[in-house]
């Protein structure tokens, strides 16, 4: 906060509210976003990492769903075809279950930490 003049006139005391108002936000949208650079760049080798085994992971998880199908059809004397929807039906379930397993955590997830907490204190000075 700058230095004010105790004989100041109200529009000079307005204009330096406004002015200290302009510099708080600037400050705060600066801090949040380095707060975003810095989860990128600690994250993105993760992220990385990340995707090539999923890629690798959907590859061999395809072949042995494949698998799992035919030999479901073969040892169980039905056609392919039900084989093949007895594994899509399962695979279905698993599939939702995660989904809102990930759902949960991305609502659990709470960005910009610092920044929301300084934002909190700037308003509880007001």
């Amino acid at each position: 906060m700058t230095e004010r003049d105790e004989h100041a006139g109200i529009p000079e005391l307005i204009r330096g509210l406004v002015q200290d108002g302009r510099t708080l936000l600037r400050q705060e949208l600066r801090l949040a976003r380095t707060e975003v650079r810095q989860a990128l760049l600690e994250s993105s080798a993760a992220i990385a990492a990340g995707v090539v085994a999923g890629a690798i992971g959907l590859v061999a998880f395809l072949m042995l769903s494949v698998a799992a199908a035919g030999a479901l059809a073969f040892f169980f004397s039905l056609p392919q075809w039900i084989g093949y929807a007895i594994v899509g039906a399962l695979l279905l379930l698993a599939a939702a279950g995660i989904g809102g397993y990930a759902v949960a955590r991305i609502r659990s997830v709470r960005a910009l930490p610092e920044t929301i907490a300084t934002i909190k204190e700037n308003l509880a000075w007001r």
